[in-house]
């Protein structure tokens, strides 16, 4: 060795070499060392080898071999499932799975599980492989209740390579109970069972019962950690000199199916009874013999004379009404009925259908009492129904109200559009509008992008009104930016949003469009152009006109007074407003009146917006609708489906 330390051989070989395409018979020496093998310079020499080191390319006789770096190689590969494999529930396997991939030049290499939806129900162990011959084990275990399937070359885990292992000598706990019972004693984990089982047995089969215990006792669960299918013991049923019996389920023909019906009707409790009572006289029985019986059988008692015997077996007679026509309905076994329900509801030629038909299916060809019931219970609790089907009646919540009581203090912003493209250039409208006073304004705007809507809102409302304290949009994309989120945190503004999909719960503003649209719709042109011109005029004639909540013009609410309009100057000012100071009257006395006269207005606007809440509250809460729920009560989550518009 290079430290001058000598390695003991176990002696010398020629093998075979492959490399490249040439294969080259080599003399070895063995020696249990663990290196990668290099080629010397009498290997060269001798094969008459020509190493480019510039391109990486070694030359042997005449055939050329790129060489790669130890670090080129691949050290991760995929490991998949040779063939398609069905692991039973509580079950481990230990199957042999394929490396794609050349992994020659590995020795040592972990296996670790690949997650996917095809080994989400499957556990696979991590280990130390040896993966250079292709294929390497891979121990899986099915912790569900359920058979799990792997189809062929499903990708189940990777192995990657690893440098240096390491022996621990820790001991590690095994799922296995150790006991210090004689082997002649009942095993700890069987003591319940074995009492459980011998409590009635005579001391010569308790003896006989312990032996079988104890012989098979590997082939029981001692934890919940081992439980699996049991391979230590087979079962065998002793049939003498008969051979076994093997059928293949096939229906009942046609000539047995009255006598199955007879039998069935006969093994059935209340039916079997009944049957007896037919069968022994035709008379019915009096009140005396029937008073103990069950109450069913007093349902059928009732119905003695519509009840006969066709072909042995029992029916009901049944005249439908709409048809005039009797009908004879099989009387059905307790056994029977739910197979009935399932191919007369379930089964997909029945469609799933509701109560109403599925009882008219059965009315046609069964009778049993309160079979009307069991088909209203059996279809609410159809999973499929209820899951598909729409409640019958939705929730509807009570009206939250949301009160305001000084002007500036919450503002509305919506979008209205896309309207004709106007002469200058205006698609759309910024409104704005204040919850108090009911004041609105509308902007016209090229488009409706954030920054134009920044602009637009401040430039126009803020720097004329002030920053209001809180602001009340959609969730619009142009409101929920991050451009205006960053205004409204420079302007001390708190931002609200409307619940997704629920104009109502911006009515104001909402309301407001409905009429400037019908406003604009009176007065633009044919060609609708000029919408934006009519836009001022029509928020002129909406500010000056009483408002239903508060009973006051929101000129009246924001500037203390009415606005002059056309019909003023023509024939004098209105009665209540004064066009001039009096000579004798200050200003600052003016301007205390003006603030007695708007607190006086504010005062009763509150009032009347109390009142006009109320009233649509009181109109609203008439068809809400609240279910009542428990706790630990299982429910259904309604979620509608929205269909897109083309």
């Amino acid at each position: 060795m290079a430290n001058g330390d000598s390695i003991p051989t176990l002696g010398t070989i020629d093998l075979p070499v492959k490399i490249g395409g040439s294969s080259i018979t080599q003399k070895f020496t063995v020696a249990e060392i663990d290196a990668p093998a290099v080629l010397g310079y009498d290997f060269l020499h001798k094969n008459k080898c020509n190493l480019d080191l510039g391109f990486g390319i070694l030359t042997i006789n005449g055939i050329k071999i790129n060489c790669m770096k130890l670090s080129q190689m691949p050290s991760v590969f995929k490991v998949s499932i040779n063939e398609k494999m069905t692991i039973p529930a509580h079950t481990e396997m230990i199957v042999n799975a394929t490396i794609q991939g050349d992994s020659s030049h590995i020795m040592d290499a972990i296996v670790e599980p690949v997650m996917s939806n095809h080994t989400s129900n499957l556990l696979i162990a991590k280990a130390l492989v040896d993966p250079s011959q292709g294929h390497v084990p891979l121990r899986i275990a099915n912790l569900t209740d359920e058979v799990q399937t792997v189809f062929k070359s499903t990708c189940t885990a990777v192995c990657e390579s690893v440098d240096m292992t390491q022996r621990y000598e820790d001991t590690c706990k095994v799922s296995q109970m150790i006991t210090k019972e004689n082997s002649e004693d009942i095993p700890l984990y069987l003591q319940d069972m074995f009492e459980r089982s011998s409590s009635n047995l005579s001391e010569s089969q308790v003896d006989e019962l312990k032996q079988v215990l104890v012989r098979h006792k590997g082939t029981f669960s001692k934890t919940k950690d081992d439980l699996g299918r049991a391979t230590a013991i087979r079962h065998k049923i002793n049939t003498g000199t008969a051979t076994p019996v093997k059928l293949q389920p096939r229906r009942l023909p046609f000539h047995k199916r009255e006598e199955a019906d007879k039998e069935a009707q006969k093994s059935d409790e209340i039916l079997g009874k009944l049957y007896q009572m037919k069968t022994e006289s035709k008379d019915k029985p009096k009140w005396g013999d029937i008073a103990i019986q069950n109450p069913i059988i007093k349902r059928y008692w009732s119905q003695w004379d519509r009840i006969v015997f066709e072909n042995g077996v029992l029916n009901r007679q049944w005249l439908d009404t709409i048809t005039n026509v009797t009908v004879n309905q099989l009387l059905v076994p307790s056994c029977w009925t739910k197979d009935i329900l399932q191919l007369l509801h379930d089964n997909p030629t029945s469609g799933h259908l509701g109560i109403h038909k599925t009882v008219a299916r059965v009315r046609r060809r069964f009778y049993w009492v309160d079979f009307k019931t069991d088909i209203l219970k059996w279809i609410q609790q159809c999973t499929m129904c209820t899951s598909r089907k729409q409640p019958p009646r939705r929730a509807k919540s009570k009206m939250k109200q949301y009160q305001v009581g000084a002007p500036m203090e919450r503002v509305a912003l919506d979008i209205i559009g896309p309207f004709p493209l106007s002469k200058k250039g205006n698609k759309y409208a910024l409104i704005v509008s204040d919850y108090f006073t009911r004041w609105a304004e509308g902007y016209p705007m090229p488009d409706m992008e954030t920054k134009t809507i920044i602009d637009n809102f401040v430039n126009n409302f803020v720097c004329r009104f002030g920053v209001p304290r809180q602001i009340h949009t959609d969730q619009g994309r142009q409101f929920e930016s991050a451009l205006f989120k960053e205004l409204c945190t420079r302007l001390c503004i708190d931002k609200t949003r409307t619940t997704p999909y629920r104009p109502q719960s911006d009515g104001l503003v909402e309301r407001l469009n409905r009429s400037l649209e019908e406003i604009l719709s009176k007065y633009v042109s044919s060609n609708q152009k000029d919408w934006d011109e009519q836009l001022p005029w029509a928020f002129m004639a909406y500010r000056s006109s009483v408002h239903e909540s508060t009973k006051f013009s929101p000129c009246k609410m924001m500037l203390g007074r009415e606005i002059e309009l056309p019909i003023d100057l023509i024939y004098g000012p209105h009665p209540q407003h004064e066009e001039f100071i009096d000579e004798t009257q200050v200003v600052n006395e003016h301007m205390i009146q003006i603030t007695q006269n708007m607190w006086k207005v504010h005062e009763k606007a509150r009032r009347n917006m109390v009142n006009a809440s109320e009233n649509q509250k009181k109109q609203y809460d008439i068809k809400s609708y609240q279910h009542s729920y428990k706790k630990g009560n299982v429910v259904w989550l309604y979620t509608p489906t929205r269909v897109k518009k083309h």
